[in-house]
């Protein structure tokens, strides 16, 4: 507010901050609040779940974020089966929980990197798999890294605007759909997210 604005590379820069971590708290006061509000019985009692399009959430989940990964220069492919699975969940809040992780993977990645999507199908569960060639977790890390505010690294969480949030609220919207999720990943190498649910049958639908 003093700034006199004789300076204006260092005017630019500091509102740069500013706005950046502006961006930030708003990114961590809407995921708290989503938390806080699907932790509440009541809410979760009143979310429709619905036989879901495995196949059109994760095409959804990515569409906006092709651009992103262009900017990187980044290979994003994705693998999808030839008929597609469903799920029993709420589709908007399953394309939150991909559009999160492979946010994450272009992130995370270096430029010319390479990020994986696949949805795969057995006749009792659908997986999501999300691999990328990035910087990698440390197994000291790997634990905790679904711990509400937990940060790898917490300086490179800022300057990424990272919160400690996102992923613990991927598991708990996993876990409401009767998923599960696991990661295995090698520093340097890439990282691996995969999601497993329960398939509805054929037979079920019918």
């Amino acid at each position: 507010m003093d700034d006199d604005f004789s300076q204006p590379d260092d005017s630019r820069h500091f509102a740069t901050v500013i706005y950046r971590e502006a961006q930030r708290m708003s990114r961590l006061i809407h995921d708290l609040l989503q938390l806080a509000r699907l932790d509440e019985k009541s809410c979760q009692q009143q979310l429709t779940l619905t036989d879901t399009d495995c196949n059109a959430a994760l095409q959804a989940a990515i569409a906006p974020l092709r651009k992103q990964a262009a900017e990187k220069d980044q290979t994003l492919t994705i693998h999808l089966p030839q008929n597609a699975p469903k799920i029993k969940a709420a589709q908007d809040l399953l394309e939150q929980i991909l559009r999160n992780l492979a946010e994450n993977a272009i992130k995370y990645t270096p430029e010319h990197g390479n990020i994986t999507l696949s949805c795969l199908a057995s006749s009792t569960h659908v997986s999501y798999q999300i691999t990328d060639t990035g910087i990698g977790i440390s197994t000291a890390d790997l634990p905790r890294i679904f711990d509400r505010f937990y940060r790898v690294d917490k300086a490179r969480a800022r300057q990424s605007g990272g919160n400690g949030i996102g992923l613990s609220l991927v598991k708990f919207l996993v876990e409401l759909f009767d998923g599960t999720i696991t990661v295995q990943s090698i520093p340097d190498q890439g990282t691996t997210f995969t999601l497993n649910f329960p398939r509805i049958s054929e037979a079920t639908k019918q």
